[in-house]
């Protein structure tokens, strides 16, 4: 198979590895925002403070749909918004303790989903999954160095 082949076909698993994993955690759990609006969470975790043009971009959105998104967030006291230091013209989005407690029960129910079909499964198989997940996770950190 051709090197091209080889990494189409690797993109297609990857894309289908995470559409598992959105299919039978985020989406069973029930989320309970939107998902535009979730992804915006997530992203501002990861990120401590972004500008919401900084979002935007990383999340491929609109410059308008994410301000829709980000009212909506701000409205619900998701996040919080101040101005940034270095640039008036800018503002900081951060998450509120209500916001982190949105993601903390989110990650919680994707948890105890995890634990409960873990618990079915041999030591064998246990093993086998803590290995693949430890080996997908460093061949990603070492695909984006910091």
């Amino acid at each position: 198979m051709p090197a091209d082949a080889k990494e189409m076909e690797l993109s297609s698993q990857f894309i289908e590895m995470l559409m598992t994993i959105h299919n039978n955690f985020y989406r069973q759990t029930q989320i309970p925002l939107p998902l535009n609006q979730f992804a915006v969470l997530v992203a501002v975790r990861s990120e401590a403070k972004a500008s919401i043009t900084q979002i935007a971009e990383n999340l491929r959105v609109s410059k308008q749909q994410m301000t829709a998104i980000m009212d909506k967030l701000l409205a619900a006291g998701i996040v919080a918004k101040e101005k940034d230091p270095s640039d008036r013209r800018c503002c900081l989005v951060s998450l509120t303790p209500k916001g982190e407690a949105v993601l903390a029960e989110q990650d919680e129910k994707v948890k105890t989903r995890l634990n409960e079909r873990l618990a079915a499964l041999s030591s064998d198989q246990l093993e086998t999954f803590r290995q693949s997940l430890t080996t997908v996770t460093q061949t990603i950190d070492s695909m984006f160095p910091a």
